[in-house]
């Protein structure tokens, strides 16, 4: 399931929006592994977007944290850290190096120390 762009910022597009998805993942017994989240430039929408979804109860397969992907495509650390910090834990990404770069902002962020991303 892709989520595409809003028309708008409204707090009650959210609420709509993760109720649909939640419907339509309810009424086809669970179907669809994943919920992607697209890109938005207003990267609160993204995030408050993404807490709506996790509200939401599910009454067949995977939890929704498990289900919901969220695009990085422009190298937005705060969307990748505040995602990790409610559970998310699947992104699309453009290059390893947005991941190895992404990462290294995170840890600094947060106090700590990236010891190697050779393997990354």
């Amino acid at each position: 399931i892709a989520i595409p762009n809003p028309i708008t910022s409204d707090y009650a597009e959210h609420c709509e929006v993760a109720s649909e998805v939640a419907t339509l993942i309810n009424t086809s017994n669970g179907g669809g592994n994943y919920v992607w989240i697209r890109h938005h430039e207003d990267s609160n929408y993204t995030i408050r977007l993404c807490k709506e979804l996790l509200c939401k109860n599910l009454q067949h397969g995977p939890k929704m944290k498990s289900r919901l992907v969220v695009d990085t495509m422009d190298g937005n650390h705060s969307i990748v850290k505040e995602c990790m910090m409610m559970g998310i834990n699947k992104f699309v990404v453009d290059s390893t190096d947005q991941v190895r770069n992404c990462i290294k902002v995170i840890a600094k962020d947060l106090g700590k120390k990236v010891l190697s991303l050779e393997k990354c």
